[in-house]
């Protein structure tokens, strides 16, 4: 399956800055200018998009989904924050019975601003999910991701990121799938 989608809009902070002119700071007593190069700025914009996805049943308890996705935005005036996002990623799920599945998962993403690379990400993903009742459900899981900013100003930004998970969700009202939900994430 898939689609693609074309944008047209007005995007009234394009360079997602603060929107006032100036900022008390206590401890000086004074009140400091923003530099108007780093206030809100507003743009009309044009985008496209489209996403492939493919979801096969390998066995009978064990599926692959696969997809790409690729988002194109220009803006009129403000093009040093034209964007392209380009992602990748893989799941395969195995259902271990009735009540549980585990799911591997895999993206890869790449991130331009103004025609230049600017960040690419990739990550790992492994989480078991149980069914302990049919309102309740438990999960265990892990993760690594890793962060690549790629210009010279922001590349001191890069970082790993490993973490562990568990989580409970309750479903509170069967009806409107009302559920709580509860996760612990211990990381570095």
């Amino acid at each position: 399956s898939g689609y693609a989608e074309v944008t047209v809009g007005h995007d009234s902070n394009v360079n997602a800055a603060a929107a006032v002119s100036s900022v008390f700071v206590p401890g000086l007593g004074n009140e400091l200018a923003i530099d108007p190069s780093l206030m809100a700025r507003a743009d009309d914009l044009v985008g496209l998009g489209g996403v492939l996805e493919y979801t096969h049943a390998l066995t009978s308890n064990v599926g692959l989904t696969a997809s790409a996705d690729v988002r194109q935005r220009w803006y009129s005036q403000a093009d040093t924050f034209d964007s392209r996002a380009a992602e990748v990623q893989a799941a395969l799920t195995h259902r271990l019975d009735e009540q549980s599945l585990i799911q591997y998962s895999g993206r890869f993403s790449d991130y331009e601003l103004d025609n230049a690379s600017y960040r690419d990400t990739a990550s790992l993903v492994a989480q078991w999910n149980r069914r302990l009742s049919l309102r309740t459900r438990v999960s265990l899981g892990g993760e690594a991701h890793r962060i690549r900013y790629r210009t010279d100003t922001t590349r001191s930004s890069s970082s790993d990121l490993y973490a562990a998970s568990a989580g409970v969700t309750y479903v509170l009202q069967p009806a409107t799938l009302t559920a709580a939900s509860a996760s612990l994430y211990l990381g570095n």
